[in-house]
């Protein structure tokens, strides 16, 4: 698929293959349109941008064991009300993403965070709060513990690069080859 392009039929076309439900399918079909929804309004804001999306990542919420061993832990989403959480990136946009998917959490139960994930984790990390994380980073962290294992986030991992890739043959070799590596994760 080009960047830009619009259509999802060759896309759904292959989920077709290997989803054997209706719902599923349609489930499917309705997130690559997403994505390619959101491709474009990223073309629209960042016209000297190239994205390609690499996968849809798993994650879970997670917190340290000395935040739990303060705080207690958490088994429904209900208990959730009852917790802070690190933020990374924009508070509101965070909140609204995760009420979409059914998550409800309020601007209040952010008291820290970071534009930076990786010190958004360090936060998490040093027992101030649960947060979101990708599963396969958070394997890697043996003081984290998953929480809530029936509640999946799911998130897009985009790669981008400038318009040169266009004109430049050295430089679309490596974001080939990193888009290849990255969506193996």
């Amino acid at each position: 698929m080009r960047f830009g392009e619009r259509s999802c039929s060759g896309e759904a076309e292959k989920i077709f293959l290997f989803l054997p439900t209706h719902g599923q399918i349609r489930q499917a079909t309705h997130s690559i349109c997403s994505q390619l929804d959101r491709l474009t309004a990223f073309e629209d804001e960042h016209p000297d941008l190239v994205a390609r999306l690499i996968c849809e990542a798993k994650g879970y919420f997670y917190a340290s064991k000395e935040y739990l061993a303060a705080r207690g832990h958490p088994r429904s989403l209900s208990d959730l009300d009852q917790h802070d959480f690190v933020s990374m990136g924009d508070v509101s946009r965070m909140v609204d993403y995760l009420s979409n998917i059914g998550i409800h959490l309020e601007r209040r139960q952010f008291q820290v965070g970071s534009e930076n994930g990786v010190v958004g984790w360090a936060l998490a990390q040093a027992g101030l709060g649960i947060i979101p994380m990708d599963a396969a980073v958070a394997q890697h962290s043996p003081n984290m513990v998953q929480l809530l294992p029936q509640t999946l986030i799911s998130f897009p991992i985009w790669l981008t690069t400038h318009r040169e890739i266009h004109t430049s043959p050295k430089m679309r070799l490596v974001f080939d080859v990193l888009a290849e590596v990255l969506a193996r994760r």
